[in-house]
């Protein structure tokens, strides 16, 4: 069983007061410490919430923040970070519409479809990464999916 350690948000558009860096650490991880990573690296005054349940909690933290997200089509950019308990990581950006989703689906839900559809994805020319960089990237998020629970 693969469980998520630790989700990490950064509301990037928005009112100014709700666009800061939280992390949200999962306390049912035995061992488990917030892991400042990525872009959060470097950020002070990061918000740290040690939380049970933390697919729940970090959608309904989502569902707050999104009451002030746009309605009829617009988003604003939330940037996220996930780290699994197998030691894999995904980073990417979660379009937040009115009441917390993305294009109508859930933090989670959003998450698993995008895992989904990189982990078949050709190698892509023109990239940064090695093919077999990108390999051991998509044997991880197929691991990472057939194990999460």
């Amino acid at each position: 069983m693969t469980r998520i350690k630790q989700i990490s948000l950064w509301r990037a558009e928005g009112r100014s007061e709700e666009c800061y860096p939280i992390i949200f650490v999962n306390k049912d991880v035995e061992g488990n410490e917030v892991e400042y990573e990525g872009r959060w690296k470097n950020a002070t005054l990061v918000e740290e919430r040690l939380v049970s349940d933390i697919e729940s909690k970090v959608q309904e933290f989502l569902f707050e923040w999104g009451k002030t997200a746009p309605k009829n089509g617009g988003y604003d950019k939330t940037d996220f970070r996930v780290k699994w308990d197998n030691g894999f990581s995904y980073a990417g950006r979660f379009d937040m519409e009115y009441g917390g989703l993305d294009g109508g689906q859930t933090f989670v839900n959003s998450l698993k479809g995008r895992l989904e559809y990189y982990k078949d994805m050709e190698y892509p020319s023109g990239v940064s990464y090695s093919k077999e960089e990108h390999e051991e990237n998509q044997r991880a998020m197929k691991e990472t999916l057939a194990n999460w629970q």
